[in-house]
């Protein structure tokens, strides 16, 4: 099976560079550009089951690709950050210090107020990862978010979630999951063309 990850194309929270999980953003129209560049790339490919998280940037995405039938999973949904939701990281830091100076010293478990923490996140894209590999057998398509993107990579790392650092995810990026002969691999992760 081969797993294609995608992360969906620049929003206007992207632009401002806040953290966005829940509240549902449009596309830019370099977003809306990236997305058009990407579907030279998959337009050759044949899916057998299509998955996005409920955010409306996905499914934008997801359009501009041409992708109709899809299944949409709220385990694919990008962190919900509750009070941080639409900030940067200095208004943060402004307006929430001894929150956000928690959060720095314990990452993975920290739940901003109605919001989740990193490990709530990890446990429900885990989840997700064991079902589908359990039920699918053909090529599939992911349509989520960078904070999603890198727990999968995490998950394919033998579920080491300290990890998630280590990998970027820009906008549009795209990768490639194999899994063959029970063992799940990272097989690429391609940028769009011009960017490093």
């Amino acid at each position: 099976m081969n797993i294609y990850m995608v992360r969906h194309g620049e929003s206007i929270g992207n632009v401002k560079k806040s953290y966005h999980g829940d509240e549902e953003l449009e596309l830019s129209e370099k977003g809306i550009a990236q997305v058009r560049t990407l579907k030279k790339k998959l337009d050759n490919v044949n899916f057998n089951k299509i998955y996005v998280s409920e955010r409306s940037r996905a499914a934008q995405t997801a359009e501009l690709l041409g992708y109709k039938e899809i299944e949409v999973s709220e385990k694919l949904n990008e962190r919900g950050f509750g009070i941080f939701e639409g900030m940067t990281f200095n208004e943060i830091e402004n307006e929430y210090p001894l929150q956000c100076s928690h959060w720095l010293e314990d990452w993975r478990n920290y739940r901003p107020d109605k919001g989740e923490s990193h490990s709530d996140v990890a446990k429900r894209v885990y989840d997700f990862m064991d079902e589908l590999l359990e039920n699918e057998k053909e090529d599939v398509l992911i349509i989520t978010h960078a904070g999603v993107m890198r727990m999968i990579y995490c998950y394919v790392m033998d579920k080491r979630e300290e990890l998630f650092w280590k990998f970027s995810c820009d906008n549009c990026d795209m990768a490639v999951i194999k899994y063959e002969y029970d063992n799940l691999f990272l097989h690429s992760i391609e940028k769009l063309e011009g960017r490093g």
